[in-house]
């Protein structure tokens, strides 16, 4: 009997690119932690402490944000599924709050827009597990029906 040919599969699959973005999106949103921490290290009364803290953190969360759309509008690629089309909503919420950060002078508002986006991370964290998993259901019953096609035609 000839083997039966290879089944042909997606280059990356809506699957592994949702699982990319989640790892892409705790691996950025660690950096942020960290740099955070390094950021609040420095010493001084709790008044200066605080101004550092918003000239310090405004900078590192408009790159870590910036990163994030990055990555996230990347692997959304062009949207045409469900976990796509969520990970594209997270790159623009992203770019959103970059946007209205943009938009004041005041330190103090810059500060608020980006810490609301960043402070979302593990509501993204879990909407993108949520993908994933809806995801791989999916896919599984596709596979079940293509199997079964495949069942049927090599019956006749």
């Amino acid at each position: 009997q000839a083997p039966s040919p290879p089944i042909a599969q997606p280059a990356m699959s809506p699957t592994r690119i949702a699982l990319l973005a989640l790892c892409a999106l705790a691996l950025l949103a660690g950096g942020l932690s960290e740099n955070a921490s390094a950021g609040a290290a420095d010493n001084g009364s709790a008044e200066e402490q605080e101004e550092v803290d918003v000239d310090t953190m405004v900078p590192l969360m408009q790159k870590q944000l910036t990163s994030m759309a990055t990555a996230l509008r990347a692997a959304a690629g062009s949207g045409d599924s469900p976990a796509l089309a969520l990970i594209r909503q997270l790159a623009d919420s992203c770019t959103e709050a970059l946007e209205k950060a943009a938009a004041t002078d005041d330190m103090n508002e810059k500060y608020d827009y980006l810490e609301e986006a960043v402070s979302r991370r593990g509501e993204w964290i879990a909407a993108l597990s949520q993908a994933q998993v809806t995801t791989e259901k999916r896919h599984h019953q596709e596979e079940r029906k293509e199997e079964f096609q495949k069942a049927m035609h090599s019956d006749l």
